[in-house]
């Protein structure tokens, strides 16, 4: 029993049909699963751990998804950014930056479709409404990138009594055809909410994002986001980190022995000192000044301009 790989998985491509040799039965809602089930370098866990007394941990989450000999993608989330202070030196107010890169990468045939990242801030024993307000953050609203247009022609017909310009059927009645052309835009797009609760308290930054429809060639594969705190206090407080993903086959993750368990949450100490790993100087006692619409990224691929060469000269082949 403990040899068997705890991990299901059943894969079924859109187009071609393809099935896993390793696929077990699908859910009830095979095309959709939270991300909180594989942990990388965690055997027979299914969550992000802190370790004890942990603060401030740097990898918020990592998991594979399909077997684990032969994952079908990779999402990640790890801080860039932690720093405690103020909006303002001159007037005060306790504030917080964060800043976090997210990856999604997937292998083979797979992409990922859709996502969806939700960070949720509490008070250090986990009560909610407690927590630290979420100020501002980046991107929001909605963005769209990698746009696509194409003409798109309809035809339509309609029955009914004769009239100029209809063809007459052999059952005495008429059809009338109408071709209409289209111009139609897609693209990848992310937006950015801060939802309020009944008071109007915002406590959470979510992000999701949605890959171009036309072109179906995923979402980005590196996302940075960053959020902006209202401290009232130096006590410490927890975030509540959720990430969901939709893939382009029908699949399912999961255990044969355990729960799903979601990720830990992760602890800040506004006395911690900064943690900045960006290649922007930031102040931490103006961090109202932070320029997070500079700071948020995204990235789809990487083009490696030297990838063609010359053949060496002066190289005899022996015999030539």
């Amino acid at each position: 029993m403990a040899d068997i790989d705890k991990e299901l998985w059943v894969s079924g491509d859109e187009d071609e049909g393809y099935y896993d040799t390793e696929a077990a039965a699908p859910s009830a809602d095979p095309t959709f699963f939270q991300l909180d089930l594989g942990r990388v370098g965690q055997k027979g866990g299914f969550h992000t751990r802190n370790t004890p007394g942990q603060k401030q941990r740097g990898q918020v989450t990592g998991h594979t998804a399909g077997s684990k000999s032969r994952p079908a993608f990779y999402l990640g989330c790890e801080a860039k950014a932690i720093i405690h202070g103020t909006l303002n030196e001159k007037t005060g107010g306790l504030a917080t930056l964060l800043v976090y890169d997210f990856s999604f990468f997937s292998y083979r045939s797979v992409r990922i479709k859709e996502a969806d990242i939700h960070f949720e801030f509490r008070s250090k024993d986990g009560i909610a409404g407690a927590g630290p307000l979420v100020a501002e953050m980046a991107p929001s609203a909605t963005h769209t990138m990698m746009r696509t247009n194409s003409t798109v022609t309809r035809t339509g017909e309609l029955s009914g009594g004769l009239s100029g310009g209809a063809v007459v059927t052999a059952q005495g009645g008429a059809k009338f055809s109408k071709t209409v052309e289209m111009e139609e835009s897609y693209a990848v797009e992310v937006t950015g909410n801060r939802p309020a609760d009944d008071f109007g308290n915002r406590y959470q930054a979510s992000w999701s994002m949605r890959e171009n429809t036309a072109q179906q060639q995923g979402i980005m594969r590196q996302f940075r986001a960053c959020i902006l705190l209202e401290r009232e206090t130096d006590d410490e407080f927890q975030m509540i980190p959720t990430i969901e993903a939709r893939p382009n086959f029908t699949t399912w993750v999961g255990t044969l022995f355990s729960s799903r368990t979601p990720d830990d949450p992760v602890l800040f100490d506004p006395q911690f000192e900064p943690l900045n790993a960006l290649d922007t100087e930031i102040d931490q006692w103006n961090l109202g000044d932070a320029p997070i619409d500079e700071l948020w990224d995204c990235t789809f691929h990487h083009s490696f301009a030297d990838a063609v060469k010359d053949s060496r000269t002066g190289v005899s082949i022996k015999g030539a």
